[in-house]
């Protein structure tokens, strides 16, 4: 092999190699956007599901007190919890659906114990504070 048919096979193999690193590319970017879409149709199967579901279809004033109700159980607990690191209930109640996360943050009375030390950052005790609306704060000191 001379050497312009080197220079030839080298410029050829650095033309496929940029091919096939660009293939790559753009199958990485569909796989990537394929993995979105399944994301997003699993989230809304999931609400579909949820929907049907008996829990969902509690009125809202009714979920509230229930809600209250878990919260004013045993206030003492949340100091356990924040032992352990764990959500207090008003917060893990919020997370269970997008339905009872709006009535969860729509229950001023829900947000109005607040437990120093606060067990997440700062700027959460400021969210706890605008969630409890104005209503009457108990505040728990220690843990």
């Amino acid at each position: 092999m001379n050497h312009d048919q080197a220079r030839v096979s080298s410029n050829t193999s650095q033309e496929d190699l940029d091919e096939i690193t660009q293939q790559i590319r753009a199958l990485q970017s569909s796989q990537d956007e394929l993995s979105r879409s399944i994301r997003n149709l699993q989230v809304r199967a999931a609400r579909i599901q949820n929907q049907k579901a008996a829990v969902s279809r509690i009125p809202s004033d009714v979920l509230s007190m229930i809600f209250e109700e878990c919260r004013q159980l045993n206030p003492q607990w949340s100091g356990v919890l924040f032992l352990l690191h764990q959500s207090p209930v008003e917060v893990r109640l919020s997370h269970v659906s997008s339905h009872w996360r709006e009535v969860a943050l729509t229950s001023p009375s829900l947000w109005s114990s607040v437990h120093y030390p606060f067990a997440h950052k700062e700027d959460s005790l400021v969210e706890y504070l605008k969630r409890s609306d104005g209503s009457l704060l108990d505040v728990y000191i220690g843990p």
